[in-house]
């Protein structure tokens, strides 16, 4: 009186906390199986006529997404979801291609788990009957029409509206929010349904989605960090069932990945703001230019110039000026070395550089400093 649910993972401990999790969550719900690795995942779908499959991508042999290929190629009406250990954009992009129900991260958050079951149940009764009771047989509900807005005066055609989907990639990756909104509007409003179909719509967000996260990988944390609410955009494509609502519905999600990018990137650019600080005080005595420190923090170096005096209100070579004359102050008020020694000491080549960099910072010269300085 269950649906088959088979579970597979090369570590015993993974099938059997989760079974022990599902079966005390939905008694009499699932019939569970284990295996452990994905030929015994194929045994198992030989006895069992399983309506969901939850399965490790990375196993010994034969891995999660050969068996979920094969689950494809073989047209057999069950779901299956996937687990990895790994933010990888490939596994996540194949995952979708394959049409795979959903993914988690591991370790697997049991509430999130326990969620995408629930909201699975309906689903799973539209593919196949619990075991031992047949499903009544009921007339099918009248669906609504998917494309329940207004037919667009001059639709786009399919080229344009594969081009509209790159320049809305495009405004995401640039964090620009009103191009973001305008090309999401431009691609919901030039719609026609004598164009695209129901399918290729869906197939087409869903590639976009897969695009953005290969293109910002940042979106890989941020899309997975919404999935099973009702911002998760995979599961908001699949089952919202008019465009409009998607319509709507993507307005509130690129909102929030916007400010979550833009969140992600002034916290990102705050470490290496804050490195690239660390880096100079360590080696602003070498002959240290704009060029050496971007490739120590791996960095572009005209980008990281930018953001350097975006952050810092300064050049970086007037920053460096201003640490070496801020150190050859403290050695000239310690009098222990000669002038000459300090202008070497603070990383510049001879004396006149230093005394013409102390005056442009000071507005005064190294030995009326220490004149009116003298060591403490």
């Amino acid at each position: 009186m269950a649906y088959h649910l088979l579970l597979a993972d090369d570590d015993l401990a993974v099938t059997q906390g989760l079974r022990g999790v599902i079966e005390k969550a939905f008694p009499h719900v699932f019939d569970v199986h284990e295996a452990a690795d994905g030929y015994a995942l194929l045994q198992l779908m030989g006895e069992y006529p399983a309506s969901l499959i939850i399965t490790d991508v990375k196993m010994p042999g034969l891995d999660g997404l050969a068996c979920l290929a094969s689950i494809r190629n073989q047209a057999l009406p069950c779901e299956v979801v996937l687990l990895s250990g790994f933010d990888d954009y490939k596994l996540i992009h194949k995952a979708l291609k394959l049409a795979a129900y959903d993914y988690l991260l591991k370790p697997v958050h049991i509430d999130s788990l326990l969620r995408l079951l629930e909201g699975l149940l309906p689903r799973l009764a539209t593919l196949t009957p619990r075991l031992g009771t047949p499903l009544p047989i009921q007339a099918a509900a009248e669906p609504n029409p998917y494309f329940d807005g207004e037919p667009p005066a001059q639709p786009l055609s399919a080229a344009a509206l594969e081009k509209t989907l790159r320049a809305l990639t495009t405004a995401v990756q640039s964090m620009d929010s009103a191009s973001t909104r305008d090309a999401l509007n431009a691609f919901f409003t030039g719609l026609s349904p004598a164009v695209w179909d129901e399918a290729t719509v869906k197939a087409a967000l869903a590639k976009l989605i897969s695009d953005l996260m290969e293109r910002v990988p940042a979106m890989i944390r941020i899309v997975g960090e919404h999935k099973l609410t009702e911002l998760d955009a995979v599961n908001s494509i699949r089952n919202l069932p008019t465009f409009s609502q998607l319509h709507a519905r993507f307005l509130q999600i690129f909102d929030l990945y916007l400010n979550q990018l833009a969140q992600n990137t002034e916290k990102r650019e705050q470490y290496i703001i804050r490195r690239a600080k660390e880096y100079i005080d360590s080696h602003y005595m070498e002959a240290l230019s704009l060029d050496d420190l971007a490739l120590a923090l791996h960095m572009n170096s005209t980008y990281f110039s930018t953001m350097f005096k975006q952050w810092n209100g300064t050049t970086f070579r007037d920053y460096l000026r201003a640490v070496r004359i801020r150190e050859g102050i403290r050695h000239i008020e310690a009098g222990k070395h000669k002038l000459y020694e300090i202008s070497e000491l603070v990383g510049y080549q001879n004396a006149s550089h230093f005394n013409r960099a102390f005056k442009e910072v000071t507005g005064t010269s190294p030995s009326l400093w220490m004149l009116h300085h003298p060591p403490r």
